[in-house]
């Protein structure tokens, strides 16, 4: 089974992006009668990854990113690299996804899923509304391209975005 996961929070603009890119494929996916494949949205609690993984193959999540990249940046990060020293934390808000991915993958066990993919696009704004900015746009229409063409199964893969900028800054990414 895929997973594609959105992420974000819809009231945040360029936050959401990650919860626009399912919302679109689940639009496109609304024809086909497909078991193989789940769409959902995980707003806000990286705690939500757990259920999202459990009994998946692959997990791409998608959601947007501060790193200090060109707005509208897209990065692709395998979970191993984006999976940090988990920490017990005490509240939802304060759980970061790399450490969800790792507590994920110990707590599930062999039931974690073979493959996971983190797509972060870099955001632009993060206030109060429901509209993209034009970059974050852009970008989250070539993520959705992308994810079709893997739907339909073809292993597309966007161009590799420039990545020297963030040499060690993966820890630094907002996730």
């Amino acid at each position: 089974m895929l997973t594609i996961v959105g992420c974000g929070r819809a009231e945040n603009s360029d936050d959401s992006v990650g919860l626009e890119v399912v919302r679109r494929i689940r639009e496109r996916l609304a024809q086909d009668k497909r078991s193989d494949v789940q769409v959902l949205d995980a707003v806000g609690d990286p705690a939500e990854l757990m259920k999202c993984a459990l009994g998946s193959d692959k997990l791409i999540l998608v959601d947007a990113s501060r790193s200090g990249a060109s707005a509208g940046t897209v990065i692709r990060v395998s979970g191993e690299d984006l999976e940090g020293h988990y920490t017990p934390s005490m509240t939802p808000a304060s759980t970061r996804w790399d450490h969800a991915l790792e507590a994920s993958r110990r707590v599930l066990g062999d039931a974690y899923p073979d493959r996971v993919e983190v797509i972060l696009i870099e955001a632009e704004r993060s206030e109060p509304g429901k509209r993209l900015s034009a970059s974050v746009a852009r970008a989250a229409q070539r993520v959705l391209e992308d994810l079709s063409g893997q739907l339909a199964g073809a292993e597309l893969r966007l161009p590799e975005e420039s990545t020297e900028h963030l040499q060690g800054s993966l820890e630094r990414v907002k996730v």
